[in-house]
């Protein structure tokens, strides 16, 4: 038995964190990335984003001097399947 861990991102965390859907939407457009609130609505419900908007935020969370750790918003989802 292989046990095969699929990953993937809390972006609804991650926009919560952020003030919500309008207020990351915002602060991703103030620094230069042109978004909009259906992309940020997608990351919600895709738990997907794309790399770019993912390190912008990183580096407005820094410029705030608030927490941003990656390992936060990962979620793991391990599943067991039987090789012959």
């Amino acid at each position: 038995m292989v046990i095969k861990m699929e990953l993937s991102l809390n972006t609804s965390k991650i926009v919560k964190e952020f003030g919500g859907m309008t207020k990351c939407c915002k602060a991703l457009k103030q620094n230069g990335n042109a978004i909009t609130l259906g992309a940020v609505d997608k990351w919600r419900r895709r738990n997907a984003m794309n790399l770019k908007s993912l390190l912008m935020l990183a580096m407005i969370a820094k410029e705030n001097n608030k927490r941003f750790d990656l390992y936060d918003y990962i979620i793991t989802n391990e599943k067991k399947i039987n090789e012959k």
